[in-house]
């Protein structure tokens, strides 16, 4: 293949879809099309750069906050302690003191 001095985005595309529909090494298949082995890298990590940019939320996942409800309540002189899951007595004692 004659390497053209520019490659369109719609070559460099092709040529990376080509290369990850086939078997060889992004060496291999650079050599064997006449590119620049960097030059071939250069060219999926911006692709994969623009790809992540593209689709974010595909990277991230979904945080669920389960809501609470209380276990118990304690009003002790006019405050409320909430507790959100049982706790020990003598969690009780030190915290009544």
């Amino acid at each position: 293949m004659n390497t053209p001095s520019k490659f369109t985005n719609e070559q460099r595309e092709e040529l990376i879809q080509r290369w990850k529909s086939s078997v060889k090494s992004k060496k291999q298949f650079a050599d064997e099309n006449g590119i620049k082995y960097m030059t071939f890298i250069d060219w999926v990590r911006k692709r994969q750069r623009k790809k992540s940019l593209e689709t974010p939320s595909e990277q991230f996942i979904p945080l669920e906050i389960p809501t609470y409800n209380s276990f118990a309540e304690l009003h002790v002189s006019g405050r409320k302690i909430i507790f959100h899951q049982p706790v020990s007595a003598e969690y009780l004692k030190i915290i009544l003191r």
